[in-house]
């Protein structure tokens, strides 16, 4: 009887235990969903108080230039000035228009640059996406204007529809699951003052095709471009990057190869799983080098396995060329 009491004690903490850690789980969750919500809102309140601000300076210059026409038409160089003024109020008005309805009536299928200026230098998290219930099924396109620096997470995760995103120079940071099952997603390219990507950023974009990472990555995030199955040929590993992390490259069906350098200490597990066309790894250093980084487990499962070998050849002291 000891004994079963001993089990059931055993059962009902083991249930609890796990029971408590899933609600902390959640609470962590619901606490960053919060957080998330807030900002974005916050965000909301500054640009409507910024637009206010706008349409009450537009309103008033524009009084006073109508005045002075009636009144002083002798006095042209005021009558410039002020129409000046007047030109740049209502091009920021409109520009506040285009950004409002992006922000509150999220029924806007191309995004250009224009609607974007007023924003800052951030995208706000799940502006447009989210989880897959949450992604917009009306945006078709992006495109960045010059001063956005960051894009949060979940920024555009789930749009169904996307099909083309242009991103500025200037851009620093691209933040976990901004593009996440964007499935229709294709791009020219990533700017060359990118440094950092997010976990899941890119999963399972699955269209697009002939990426280049830019020379100044200095961090890749977990599966950030896992299960794109077309989207490399050739990889060259960035001098800044020293870990290959977890499913970074999970399922890049078309690699065939790989370039990488001796700051790199670590490939995380299944970092290169399923890349069934990889053919060769060419390596900066020696074997011994080679030998010192921490592969995890399977980080090269099935790498290979569709070329006419049906394996990978790792070339080492291969003379590695920083981009310009």
């Amino acid at each position: 009887m000891t004994n079963i009491l001993k089990t059931a004690f055993f059962v009902l903490f083991c249930v609890f235990g796990i029971s408590a850690i899933v609600i902390n789980e959640l609470r962590v969750e619901n606490t960053n969903l919060n957080t998330e919500v807030t900002e974005l809102q916050e965000l909301k309140d500054r640009i409507l108080l910024e637009h206010e601000n706008i349409k009450l300076e537009l309103a008033q210059v524009s009084a006073e230039l109508a005045e002075l026409k009636e009144n002083a038409g002798d006095c042209p160089e005021m009558v410039a000035t002020l129409q000046a003024r007047v030109d740049i109020l209502e091009y920021d008005n409109e520009s506040y228009n285009m950004l409002c309805q992006v922000l509150f009536d999220k029924d806007v299928a191309h995004i250009t640059a224009r609607h974007l200026e007023k924003i800052g230098d951030t995208i706000p998290e799940r502006l447009y996406g989210g989880a897959a219930s949450e992604g917009s099924k009306i945006l078709l396109s992006v495109e960045f204007p010059s001063n956005i620096k960051h894009i949060g997470t979940s920024a555009f995760g789930y749009c169904s529809n996307l099909e083309s995103v242009v991103f500025n120079e200037g851009l620093e940071t691209i933040d976990g699951y901004a593009f996440r099952n964007c499935q229709k997603l294709k791009m020219n390219g990533l700017p060359s003052t990118l440094t950092s990507i997010g976990d899941y950023a890119f999963y399972n974009c699955n269209k697009m095709s002939g990426l280049v990472l830019p020379s100044g990555l200095t961090s890749i995030g977990t599966a950030a471009f896992s299960g794109c199955t077309n989207m490399f040929t050739n990889i060259v590993i960035p001098v800044g990057v020293v870990e290959l992390t977890s499913q970074v490259f999970y399922g890049c069906k078309t690699l065939e190869s790989v370039v990488i350098h001796t700051g790199v200490t670590t490939i995380g597990s299944s970092a290169f799983y399923g890349c069934s066309a990889l053919a060769t790894i060419y390596y900066e250093g020696t074997v011994a080098e080679w030998n010192n980084i921490t592969l995890d487990i399977d980080w090269d499962r099935n790498c290979g396995s569709g070329t006419e070998s049906g394996c990978y050849t790792i070339v080492y002291d291969y003379m590695f060329e920083i981009a310009a």
